[in-house]
């Protein structure tokens, strides 16, 4: 049991993950604009924008982790069009990945839900944890955060309402908040403890790789009044003894002032330790934390308890200060698991980032993938949902990816949206342009802002 400190079954452990300080600027290769200088006073402020769709689901599908339906691990993929009103005619796609976490007695479950909605401007990212009923589409009102986006869209942050209009028809409401700086020297901060009191495992096997979904939650002990909250803890592994693997973990913190979200990607090795004191990063919030970025500190005080410090930034209100890369990454895949007899194909990997024309190793990464098909995997329609992981000098950044075609087709280009990060990336948002080159390699280009 993972419970509230990711801390590992038998034989499998996260990586420790140093945990970074106050931003250093010191030795870095990147572009930036200083953080000194700011003046929200001089700065015309920036308005919110508001975006309404309606998506229409034109296929949905379910694949369940265990011999039957219902339990932790069950994938449900969907994809269809949007429209700027109902039954509007399309202007662009909508595709989402949602995995059980806690299924309940009670015919609901606790859900891990990403969407991707692309439109004319560029596309949008949301996630979230939301309640909802085992297997089937969303049957109330419920808020998520914004990821991210492309386009028009590269550094939105915000919150985005769903409402669901019929079965197969659902409103998006996305609140994009401006897109303004933050000054990592100045945080406010909310500490509590987290209590387990619901564990729910589920785990598939094959010849070569194992994949564990660790469901748990409990209470928020905070002064005054108490919370909710939901983790889930997806690990796909070699199965060999000291077998590489990934493990992604996101977890909703139910505030009295609103939510937030927070999650990490690292690399696990059967056999190594779990460290005693983890750093995720804050994806972001609704209520109050609509927006929210920065890091959760997480140390573990027991096999069901810990100690949790949220360490929100402050905005500056003036324009984000750009920061911009180029990097180099050689990868590899470990494992590859199909799943509702190849439906579904899940994928981890890991890779070396090195400087431009450099064999000089600079940081390393990984990613986890998860691809649906319409038919089989060698020739049908494919939907992919991706999220990776940058460890590089000073800090950490994590991206997620969709992508759609056939299975034959690759992208020249591909794109990762920046949810967030540590150390000196810590709160960044933007884009990483991903362009394939010879072999198991491709050259990352990093537009970010922080």
């Amino acid at each position: 049991m993972r419970g509230v400190s990711r801390c590992p079954r038998a034989g499998i452990a996260i990586r420790g993950r140093a945990i970074i300080g106050p931003v250093l600027a010191i030795g870095l290769s990147i572009t930036a604009a200083p953080l000194i200088g700011h003046s929200s006073a001089l700065a015309a402020k920036p308005a919110t924008r508001t975006i309404t769709t309606f998506v229409t689901i034109e296929q949905r599908s379910v694949v369940p982790l265990g011999a039957s339906p219902g339990g932790a691990g069950d994938l449900t993929s969907a994809r269809g069009v949007a429209a700027w009103t109902d039954s509007g005619p399309a202007v662009g796609g909508f595709a989402s990945k949602v995995m059980s976490i806690v299924p309940g007695v009670d015919g609901r479950e606790r859900r891990n839900t990403t969407v991707n909605v692309s439109l004319p401007e560029g596309a949008l990212f949301a996630q979230q944890i939301q309640d909802g009923p085992i297997g089937r589409p969303p049957d109330g009102p419920s808020t998520l955060v914004i990821l991210g986006g492309t386009g028009a869209y590269r550094n939105a942050r915000g919150v985005v309402s769903l409402v669901p209009v019929r079965t197969s028809v659902l409103k998006y409401v996305w609140t994009l908040l401006p897109s303004t700086g933050i000054n990592p020297e100045h945080a406010t901060t909310l500490a509590f403890q987290r209590v387990v009191d619901a564990t729910v495992l589920g785990q598939a096997d094959d010849n070569s790789s194992r994949l564990t979904v660790d469901g748990t939650e409990g209470v928020l002990r905070l002064r005054g009044q108490d919370g909710r909250f939901t983790c889930g803890d997806t690990t796909f592994a070699q199965a060999r003894p000291g077998g590489i693997g990934v493990d992604s973990w996101i977890c909703r913190c139910g505030l009295p002032r609103g939510s937030v979200l927070v999650s990490t990607l690292s690399q696990v090795r059967n056999g190594m330790q779990s460290p005693t004191t983890v750093e995720d990063i804050i994806l972001g919030g609704t209520g109050a934390y609509a927006g929210a970025r920065g890091v959760a500190v997480t140390t573990r005080t027991s096999d069901t308890t810990a100690d949790v410090t949220l360490r929100l930034l402050d905005p500056t209100g003036s324009p984000a200060v750009p920061v911009r890369f180029t990097q180099e990454r050689s990868y590899r895949t470990f494992g590859v698991m199909q799943l509702g007899g190849g439906t579904r194909l899940l994928a981890g990997s890991t890779g070396s980032q090195r400087a431009p024309g450099s064999d000089r190793p600079i940081g390393t990464s990984q990613g986890l993938y998860v691809s649906s098909f319409d038919g089989p995997a060698t020739d049908g329609q494919r939907v992919s949902f991706g999220v990776t992981s940058l460890n590089l000098k000073g800090g950490s950044i994590r991206a997620v990816a969709f992508d759609t075609g056939l299975e034959a087709q690759e992208d020249a280009t591909r794109t990762l949206v920046v949810t967030g990060g540590t150390g000196i990336y810590v709160g960044v948002t933007g884009t990483i342009g991903v362009v394939p080159q010879r072999g198991p390699s491709d050259r990352m280009v990093a537009r970010l802002a922080q």
